[in-house]
């Protein structure tokens, strides 16, 4: 089955979007990760410092916080990525 021309030209501009979106989950991933790892080191220099208490609670729950969007940023790469490989064999297929 093959498409029409604009067909084509729209399934081209959705992949488009859709990479510029998986550029931008990307980059918020790193920033999350990055985020997580400096708040990780904080809680490891204030275990034998006198940063204790309220300090230490905010650093812990930033990086719980952001650990976890790091892992929802991984998946929701690695699946967008998929999606967007499978629309471009499946454009290349029916051409």
């Amino acid at each position: 089955m093959a498409f029409t021309k604009q067909e084509v030209d729209d399934m081209k501009l959705s992949i488009q979007n859709e990479y510029v979106m998986l550029n931008r989950v990307k980059n918020t991933l790193l920033v999350a990760i990055t985020i997580c790892c400096a708040c990780v080191i904080a809680i490891l220099f204030m275990h034998n410092s006198s940063y204790t208490g309220i300090w230490k609670t905010i650093v812990t729950v930033i990086a719980t916080i952001s650990g976890i969007f790091g892992a929802f940023g991984i998946l929701s790469y690695r699946n967008g990525r998929k999606h967007v490989l499978k629309r471009i064999n499946y454009l290349d297929q029916n051409k």
